[in-house]
Formats: structure tokens, sequence, C-alpha cells
């Protein structure tokens, strides 16, 4: 893949959650409740699209299976002799930035329980388990614990950012 073309993924994901978070802010400050599952069908294709590109179709299988179960390893080999390693740091932020969006999704219209908010959490960390274990059966990429914790971290990012923008639009709307 050509380098112009990875270095325009973390704005694209950024932009489309930013316009995904922007859309359902309007929709929840204008009331219109039957708009909204319009707007996560939307933006769930879309980003379903985005994600298997990324995740599955823009990989070459290696000649090999490849996993790395060494927790924060990335964390340990981020700095080199010559400081830091910026391809270290950009996996690291695309894996953050990939689950963002899962988690703002899967709040959706579940976010007012607890028992909610946890199967959401759940249903994210089955598809960051199950894309790694498909990765390495399918030999694409290296399967490993850091793209676990670094994905669930977006997860857990993208549930806070649905639930600031949900209460700051009720507080808004009066």
């Amino acid at each position: 893949m050509k380098l112009h073309v990875m270095a325009s993924i973390p704005v694209i994901l950024a932009l489309l959650l930013a316009g995904f978070v922007g859309m359902l802010f309007l929709e929840i400050l204008a009331g219109k409740r039957r708009h909204i599952s319009l707007v996560y069908r939307i933006g769930s294709g879309l980003y379903l699209v985005i994600y298997v590109w990324l995740t599955f179709l823009s990989r070459t299988p290696a000649a090999s299976a490849r996993i790395r179960l060494e927790p924060f390893w990335s964390l340990r080999h981020m700095y080199t002799e010559k400081g830091i390693s910026l391809t270290v740091v950009r996996e690291m932020l695309l894996n953050v930035l990939l689950y963002i969006p899962v988690g703002s999704l899967l709040s959706g219209s579940l976010w007012d329980t607890a028992h909610a908010r946890r199967n959401a959490f759940l249903a994210g960390a089955c598809l960051t388990v199950l894309t790694e274990l498909l990765q390495y059966l399918l030999r694409l990429g290296l399967a490993e614990t850091d793209d676990l914790i670094h994905n669930l971290l977006g997860l857990l990012l993208g549930m806070a950012a649905y639930w600031v923008a949900v209460h700051t639009a009720r507080a808004l709307a009066g």
C-alpha cells in the first residue's frame, strides 16, 4: 500500500467519526428520534466497509501465521536509540482510532442502562478478539495482545464520546 494512502487513513476515520457524532448531536438536539436509526444504519454500513477493508482486504497474507502474546510490548519498543519510533506510535494510534466508532455505534440507543453498556463493551471486545483470531488464521498481519488492548481503549473512548454527545445535546435541548 502506498504511503500517502496509509497517511490518510487516520484522517478519514477522524472525519467519519466527527461527522457521525455531529449528525447524532443535531438529531438529538432537534428531537427527531426516528432519524437516529437511519443515521446509525448509514454510519454502521460505512464503518463496516472501512473496517473490513482496513483489517482484512488491504493486507497481503504472509507465509505463516504470526502471533505475539506479550502485553504492552509496543510501549517498551516505542523508544529506540534514535528516539521515538513513529511506526509503532502510528500503529498504536490507528488501533485506538479504529475502535472509537465501534464504541459509539454499539452504544447507540442502548446507553441508558448499565446492562446495555456492559453488552456494548462485550460486543466490541468480541469483535476485536474475532478480528485478531481471523487475522491469525488467515495470516494477515500480526495477531497480538497489544492490538486487543489498544482496540479496547478505542472502544471505551467511543462509548465515552457517545455519552458526552448525548448528555450535551439533552442539556442544550433543555
